[in-house]
């Protein structure tokens, strides 16, 4: 019976961590709505021009569970 138990807290420790991520998730994509903005109004320099061999360096990348502006905005 205590294995059953156990298998249980488990599942719902499991439950709740996705249940977390996907209200967290939920929330960054809402902010999209709430933050209209133009690609160009992140850029500080305008009309630059990249050259042709330009390597881009790596980046953290947006992993979906906070503000897309905010992570767009700490690049520019």
């Amino acid at each position: 019976m205590v294995m059953v138990e156990d298998d249980i807290e488990q599942n719902h420790k499991e439950l709740r961590k996705r249940l977390q991520f996907l209200e967290d998730r939920l929330r960054a994509i809402e902010g999209i709505k709430k933050y209209n903005f133009k690609a160009l109004d992140l850029c500080l320099v305008a009309n630059v021009t990249i050259p042709h061999k330009f390597k881009v360096p790596d980046f953290d990348k947006y992993k979906g569970n906070s503000c897309p502006r905010n992570h767009l905005i700490s690049y520019c």
